[in-house]
């Protein structure tokens, strides 16, 4: 079994998460990016998922790109790349409920997008499906602050 490694890279300035997945061998130069203050960046290590199947969903992509993150920033009071999911009221499906401090509220929502790597989307919207991601699928978190679309209600996620 081969060590899988989860990105994160950030646009500057906005809300924009984007989470590579791939074999080591063949990622093993990118650098993790996560957005500190708007402007600046803590940049990290790659970090190896060891021990995981080849498959991942991308709610389990999700919790390894933040548990990774912590284990490599042990000093860390308040990390900068925090998750937190809901259930969602009226779909089969997890929402973001918080992620790096930015909560979906009434101001706005995060999108969760999938894509394999002929850049097809598998799943695209308010809800985290637990579809698998493959080496070189690319999972995109935005926020938009239209919650017109979102319809998925927050209930604590057990």
């Amino acid at each position: 079994m081969s060590n899988l490694c989860v990105y994160i890279i950030i646009q500057a300035n906005i809300h924009s998460y984007v989470l590579r997945y791939g074999s080591s061998k063949t990622m093993t130069k990118r650098l993790v990016r996560i957005e500190v203050q708007p402007g600046q960046f803590l940049q990290a290590p790659i970090v190896s998922l060891v021990g995981y199947s080849p498959t991942m969903n991308a709610v389990t992509a999700l919790y390894s790109a933040e548990n990774n993150y912590l284990a490599e920033h042990p000093d860390d009071i308040e990390s900068p790349f925090g998750i937190t999911l809901a259930k969602s009221e009226f779909k089969r499906c997890i929402v973001l409920a918080s992620v790096g401090g930015v909560k979906a509220d009434a101001t706005g929502h995060w999108n969760i997008k999938i894509s394999d790597d002929n850049n097809k989307v598998k799943s695209s919207g308010a809800c985290v499906e637990h579809v698998p991601i493959f080496p070189g699928y690319t999972v995109s978190l935005n926020f938009t602050d239209d919650n017109s679309d979102a319809g998925v209600g927050l209930a604590p996620y057990r």
